[in-house]
């Protein structure tokens, strides 16, 4: 699989299921993309800003870190038909700007262990439309 076609196979789900417009720039191999997502808590509308703060692109796996608000941000894996959303704590970390591109895992399980306390919870989709909480 060429790698054009590699980082649209495996970019389409993350950008899917985060409902952000994800551009690639071939001269930085920078990701950038940024939105604002409405939830819900209760009867109040609260806007949260989602943006694209760290990318890496693996052999077979896509991983992006987005800022979402205060402390919170999320690490997204895409590998073949399974997608992973990681909620992280920023406090635990200095900093999620740029930190794929400074720590260069392997795969996201490395990613994820050397995350370690900042990860606050993690899911997986392997169906279109369903998110199960991982252990």
């Amino acid at each position: 699989m060429s790698e054009a076609k590699l980082k649209s196979y495996l970019l389409y789900p993350i950008a899917d299921a985060l409902g952000l417009t994800l551009e690639y720039d071939d001269k930085t191999s920078k990701l950038t993309g940024a939105t604002q997502r409405d939830v819900m808590f209760g009867t109040l509308s609260l806007p949260v800003d989602i943006k694209v703060v760290s990318s890496l692109l693996t052999t077979d796996q896509y991983m992006v870190m987005c800022k979402v608000m205060g402390n919170l941000g999320m690490l997204v894996a895409s590998h073949r038909d399974t997608l992973e959303l990681h909620l992280l704590n920023q406090s635990k970390l200095d900093s999620f700007k740029g930190w794929l591109e400074k720590t260069k895992p392997k795969d996201k399980a490395e990613a994820v262990k050397r995350l370690g306390a900042a990860v606050v919870k993690s899911y997986v989709k392997r169906t279109k439309d369903k998110w199960e909480s991982l252990a």
